[in-house]
């Protein structure tokens, strides 16, 4: 049996990281060990994480599913560390990190590091043969600065948000913002989306649409193999 370390922004137990996406593809030869940076933060003190105007933030589900929290990342990063220690030290083989926010060279583990960052920056731009993009990001609050970083990746990335934890007719009426665009390809910038948020996608705009939890687990697969 294999494991594999899932870190986490959210509080564990998540159920979302077990999902059908991920399982359906890695199989029960696979042993998923969770991690969350909020889990060595008491539930008191999360308010001190709340990010500042402008601050880089993630939006993460509660553990008791009451809803979503905005935690500011770079605050978070010593808590990563934490969750990179503990999954090595249960046994961990590879980590694989549940985010696709960009995260400092400077976090280490004695096993490989997976960020589907660095995956989907060497993929996007392969997909995209006239480098059009549209990106939907969780988050209003990180949309300018996700812009920044998109518009770096491709020659030109439309960005919109919704959140994947909310209704599905609220993220079905953000897709068909999109139907009209110009471009190549659509991404769901974050590890919430699901694959029915993919499918309302593909429905309401008729264009591909990128999901990074099944390319990360296509990915895990395949270095399995």
């Amino acid at each position: 049996m294999i494991r594999i370390g899932a870190a986490t922004p959210a509080q564990t137990p998540c159920i979302d990281i077990l999902s059908d996406e991920l399982t359906s593809i890695l199989g029960n030869s696979v042993e998923i060990i969770q991690s969350g940076a909020l889990d060595w933060i008491p539930d008191d003190q999360l308010d001190a994480y709340a990010p500042n105007q402008g601050e880089p933030s993630l939006i993460t589900p509660l553990r008791d599913g009451s809803g979503t929290f905005r935690i500011a990342k770079e605050r978070l990063f010593p808590q990563f560390q934490q969750s990179y220690d503990y999954l090595v030290e249960q046994g961990a083989q590879m980590i694989v990190m549940f985010c696709t926010g960009i995260f400092p060279d400077t976090l280490h583990a004695k096993v490989p590091i997976i960020y589907p960052s660095k995956i989907l920056a060497s993929l996007v731009p392969a997909l995209s043969p006239r480098s059009k993009i549209a990106v939907v990001e969780p988050d209003f609050f990180s949309k300018d600065r996700e812009a920044a970083y998109w518009n770096g990746v491709v020659g030109e990335a439309i960005m919109t948000n919704v959140s994947p934890y909310g209704e599905f007719e609220e993220i079905a009426e953000t897709a068909r913002k999109l139907k009209d665009l110009d471009v190549d390809i659509i991404v769901l910038d974050c590890l919430g989306f699901t694959r029915r948020v993919k499918e309302i996608f593909v429905r309401e705009t008729r264009k591909p649409v990128l999901l990074p939890r099944t390319i990360i687990a296509r990915t895990v697969q395949n270095i399995l193999d």
